[in-house]
Formats: C-alpha cells, structure tokens, sequence
C-alpha cells in the first residue's frame, strides 16, 4: 500500500477549502428556505383591473367599520377638539377558480395587521383631506398601495372605501 505524503499546510488548505464549501451550501439552503414560495401564479397577477370578471372576485369585508382621530391641525386653536373619523372598507381580491383560496384564508386570518394598517393611513389624514370631493378613491389607493406591499402580492386589486363620516 502506498503512502501519500500531504503537507499540513496543504492539509489546511484543504480542509478550509471544504469548510467554506460546506459553509456556502447551508447558506444558499437557508436563503431559499426564506425567500417567499411564488408557485401560486395568482399571488402576482398581471391582468388590467377593468378585464377581471366579478365573478374571478373575493369579496373581505370588516365587520366593524375604523374610528380613529385624524391628523391634528398645527394650527388649530388652543381649545379645539380633535376630529374623529369612521370609515368604512372593504377590499378585493383576485380568485379566479379558487388560485387564492389560501391567500384569502390567510389574509382573513390577519385581519388585525390589515386593520392596523388602514387605521394608520386614515390618521395620517386631516379633517380637510377627508371631505374632499374624489377622497374615497384617493384613500382607497392608499391603502390598497400599502396592504399589496405589506402582503407582498398584487392579487389585492381594489379596495372600496364604503363611506367616511367625520366630526
């Protein structure tokens, strides 16, 4: 039998060399076991909104509409109240032959991180900007905007701002 002579330098080398092979192989496994599945077509669909047939449709309502303060007036004199909003809103979601079913599943389950987010845009706005004429769809934007970004899909397609009443 033969003997191979490896120095242990080389031995070193050899063994760092396999390291960082081990070391980037757990690592590419690892990113991939995070980065978002996108199996599901419909998660990122690329239909114009006017060519989605109601009945590819589903319908989250809330059940109680949002109040909350809006954005206070700087300057607003010493003495004034705050004014108070209630909206009420409810959104769309893309569900041609049931492709999002667990999308809207999910996303009724996390009804309070979408009503979070709603209530931050609505307070971010004044009295003013909420009894302007075409308010609905600019805040309905908003929020549509924010919940596909924070859900991390565009199968969100519309949102309806039923009614906003303010003090």
């Amino acid at each position: 039998m033969k003997k191979i002579k490896i120095s242990m330098h080389k031995l070193i080398l050899l063994l760092s060399a396999i390291a960082i092979l081990l070391l980037t192989v757990s690592a590419l496994v690892m990113y991939k076991s995070l980065v978002p599945k996108t199996e599901n077509p419909g998660l990122n669909i690329s239909i114009p909104y006017d060519k989605i047939s109601p009945l590819d449709i589903e319908y989250i309502t809330f059940e109680n509409p949002f109040y909350t303060n809006l954005k206070v007036d700087k300057n607003k004199a010493k003495g004034d109240l705050d004014h108070l909003a209630i909206v009420e809103v409810k959104y769309e979601v893309y569900n041609k032959e049931g492709i999002n079913d667990e999308l809207v599943a999910k996303l009724k389950d996390k009804e309070m991180v979408a009503r979070s987010i709603i209530l931050g845009i609505i307070r971010k706005e004044s009295v003013e900007d909420m009894n302007r004429a075409k308010q609905k769809e600019v805040l309905g934007n908003k929020i549509l905007d924010e919940l596909q970004k924070k859900f991390m899909t565009n199968a969100i397609v519309k949102v309806y701002v039923q009614s906003i009443v303010t003090d």
